[in-house]
């Protein structure tokens, strides 16, 4: 299929590894679009499937697809693999399980171009089994200009955090280099988030629905792991440095990101108490979490305690003072009384 494009209006870059059930719907979902100006890049990041075969194969189909093999290095390295052969005006991320309304790259470029914007934001659904079961979006289309104001939006709700959500201007991003992030495997999209974001002048969030997110039981992201939780701290402390050093940033932005960020720790404790470990791995798993270096961060900063609900107020006071025993006997309780 030839199709006489000199510079692409958007790069679609698919980071790809071990989706061979799923990735010819991704490129399908891409090449079905109303908008045909873009360029598809698929990354094969290492794939030990029959995934890097199916990105060669689609090379084949239509010349608007290209394809790149690496060493497996992780999903950002593969953006930023992808980003250095992107020559689009505009960058989408998609994961190679999921897919994109045939609208997408329509209202996307009707966004950027109606409000000068350097970032479009929209909203998404999940997809499991074939079945719709939650989405997130905006009420209403919001276009922001102040940092500050982008950031505690962004903060304040971890279903802004994909980078599948957001479609940004090349030129702010393709010099990127997050080569000092390549070790995070979990909450890596809000640091390159937030690296991109604040470089942007407009930022447009749309109330439509352009995103398909399929729910995979042995996703990355779907099939976590109480252990994985210190890589998502990892990524919490990076962002707190990263807010520390930017100057645009004020303190009443990097206060509410640590008291989202103690609400965070709290739902992760709750999820520590409410696991199917024994009482005495329970225990031994929130004392090692005690000692992490990001906790310590936490309760080190003026945090305003009594904006946390009651049961989180008593959660964190046990866990501080390392009442770990009579935290995991209240919870037990609380979950008696909740079920009668």
């Amino acid at each position: 299929m030839e199709h006489n494009i000199c510079i692409p209006k958007f790069s679609i870059i698919i980071p790809v590894y071990n989706t061979e059930k799923y990735l010819d719907e991704a490129v399908q979902s891409v090449l079905n679009q109303t908008e045909s100006n873009y360029e598809i890049l698929l990354v094969d990041d290492g794939s030990t499937d029959n995934s890097g075969v199916i990105c060669d194969k689609w090379v084949l189909y239509d010349e608007r697809i290209k394809a790149f093999h690496q060493e497996n290095k992780g999903q950002l390295a593969a953006r930023e693999y992808g980003l250095k052969k992107a020559s689009g005006e505009y960058i989408i991320f998609l994961d190679s399980d999921d897919m994109l309304d045939c609208d997408a790259l329509s209202v996307i470029d009707d966004a950027f171009s109606t409000y000068n914007a350097d970032c479009v934001i929209y909203g998404y659904r999940k997809l499991e089994d074939g079945v719709i079961i939650s989405g997130s979006a905006d009420k209403e289309k919001v276009v922001l200009n102040d940092v500050n104001a982008l950031y505690n939006k962004i903060l304040s709700d971890s279903a802004y955090n994909s980078m599948c959500r957001k479609a940004f201007r090349r030129e702010l991003i393709y010099r990127a280099d997050n080569y000092d992030f390549y070790h995070l495997r979990h909450g890596e999209d809000l640091v390159q988030s937030l690296i991109i974001l604040y470089k942007c002048k407009t930022v447009v969030f749309l109330s439509r629905v352009l995103y398909i997110y399929r729910i995979i039981s042995t996703s990355i992201s779907h099939n976590m792991k109480i252990s994985d939780f210190t890589s998502f701290f990892d990524a919490r402390s990076v962002v707190y440095h990263l807010l520390k050093q930017y100057d645009r940033i004020n303190d009443k932005t990097i206060k509410y990101y640590m008291h989202q960020s103690m609400k965070q720790f709290i739902e992760i404790i709750v999820l520590v108490l409410d696991g199917k470990n024994t009482h005495k791995e329970i225990v031994e798993q929130l004392r090692r979490m005690r000692l992490l270096s990001w906790f310590n961060t936490l309760i080190s900063t003026d945090l305003d305690y009594n904006a946390l609900k009651k049961k989180e107020r008593i959660i964190i006071w046990l866990f501080i003072n390392n009442h770990m025993n009579a935290l995991l006997y209240l919870f037990m309780c609380w979950k008696i009384i909740r079920h009668h």
